[in-house]
């Protein structure tokens, strides 16, 4: 099992690295050995196995402990871990046949997880759920007739993939099968009663959702304009109302710093960003991503929208609906 953090591309090199040296070893090591990694920026320091000391260069280097009878794995493990030795790295391997530790650097140092935590997760989900599993978003009509429907229920199950363009196909669908009006469009979302909340206001700290539309984040693409105009700032879906206030300017110089930093509060609505900064007139178009406040409102808001352009007027939204078993299942997103 490998399990740590990825911070860095560098870093990213080191696990392609491992992993290319677990496949040399795995007919007759793997088998038996279990490892558990853990990453973040920083500098590797001294372990109770690994000895840390310099060449004649001066050059910081890893050297094999003298208590320690040094299989392959682990000279192949301290060669990496040299080579990125500008990093803190926590490494323990352990042995599944005896559960015994036989190798152990900076073990016991607590480390930031990250993203390489989705191995962890993913390895979960095909165990508990099954490779055959598929979260699935349900749209259930109570009486569809004449193009007019009464109510729209959207059941939510937290559907990792459900996009603006996803939305947009549905939204299309819906139009040429005749629909021109849903009286009510109600968000089912009963099946997440635990919710995270979002822990700020990056993309990746978004929190969950049972309607987790664009993995609960909205995008500002910046693009520059003349020199000492505004930057051109879009925010994508368009669907979505926002405040923006201040301006990114654009520069001569062939380089960029610019911020969109979140003043709104809580789960305040339409949340307001600040922008402030240059980016270079060189410089291509950056999409920069925010979490939304609200992932419910966020959906219905794009939703919507989304009907609208194609010719289908909602009328009122009700959050925390609750859609009948007696429904008919018009479309299934999975």
């Amino acid at each position: 099992m490998l399990y740590g953090s990825i911070r860095c591309a560098s870093v990213r090199r080191f696990i392609v690295a491992l992993l290319r040296e677990a496949l040399v070893l795995n007919a007759v090591i793997m088998p038996v050995i279990g490892l558990v990694l853990f990453f973040s920026a920083g500098v590797i320091a001294q372990d109770r196995i690994v000895k840390k000391s310099a060449d004649s260069r001066g050059k910081v280097v890893y050297r094999y402990g003298s208590d320690d009878s040094w299989s392959p794995v682990k000279k192949r493990l301290l060669k990496l871990l040299n080579d990125y030795r500008d990093h803190r790295i926590g490494v323990s391997l352990i042995n599944l046949s005896s559960n015994r530790e036989v190798y152990a650097f900076n073990a016991n140092s607590p480390l930031e997880p990250a993203s390489i935590m989705k191995i962890i997760t993913s390895a979960v989900a095909l165990k508990t759920l099954s490779p055959h599993f598929r979260f699935k978003t349900d749209f259930v009509v109570d009486k569809f007739e004449n193009g007019r429907v009464n109510k729209m229920y959207v059941i939510g199950s937290g559907d990792p993939v459900l996009t603006v363009d996803s939305l947009w196909m549905i939204a299309r669908k819906f139009a040429s099968r005749g629909i021109r009006s849903i009286e009510t469009l109600a968000l089912d979302t009963s099946m997440h009663q635990d919710k995270v909340s979002r822990q700020g206001q990056r993309a990746f700290e978004a929190g969950t959702s049972a309607l987790a539309l664009n993995f609960n984040s909205v995008g500002f693409e910046v693009c520059p304009a003349a020199v000492g105009q505004r930057a051109s700032v879009k925010r994508d879906p368009p669907e979505y109302p926002v405040v923006l206030k201040g301006s990114i300017i654009t520069n001569s110089r062939n380089r960029s710093k610019f911020y969109i930093d979140e003043l709104s509060r809580g789960d305040s609505w339409p949340q307001v960003y600040r922008l402030r900064g240059s980016i270079s007139r060189y410089q291509e178009c950056e999409t920069i991503y925010r979490s939304v406040s609200n992932p419910e409102r966020y959906f219905a808001e794009v939703f919507v929208g989304l009907l609208k352009s194609e010719g289908v007027r909602v009328g009122e939204v009700v959050f925390n609906g609750r859609a009948p078993e007696s429904g008919r299942v018009l479309y299934s997103h999975k």
